[in-house]
């Protein structure tokens, strides 16, 4: 809430309208506080941060960079938590290419004269 006095804060969306108000920007402590929910963590920074998580996860590409002397015992520490590091690294990119910010609208780049 961006009421000094509310400072209400949460990760549900209150779907709660008034007047002429957004969906999701009405305080849950209305009559009480007239303040407005404002969003602390945007889309993109969801976006980055899912991004980063697969750019971690990504099991293949650390593998790729090592030595081959040094490639070889971690190959087998890897096998042990492939399956763990890949279901994990499979779902939070399924997440992020469910996203709008991976997507690009050739109409909004080109020009019509």
């Amino acid at each position: 809430c961006d009421d000094e006095g509310c400072k209400y804060s949460t990760h549900i969306v209150n779907l709660r309208v008034m007047g002429d108000s957004e969906r999701g920007t009405i305080c849950p402590n209305y009559p009480q506080c007239n303040g407005r929910l404002v969003r602390q963590y945007t889309e993109a920074d969801l976006y980055r941060q899912l991004s980063y998580f697969c750019y971690v996860l990504d099991a293949t590409r650390c593998l790729d960079k090592l030595d081959q002397k040094m490639r070889l015992p971690f190959e087998k520490e890897f096998a042990v938590l492939n399956q763990t590091i890949s279901s994990a690294f499979l779902e939070i990119q399924r997440i992020r290419d469910r996203c709008a910010f991976g997507w690009v609208q050739l109409t909004d780049l080109a020009v019509s004269i």
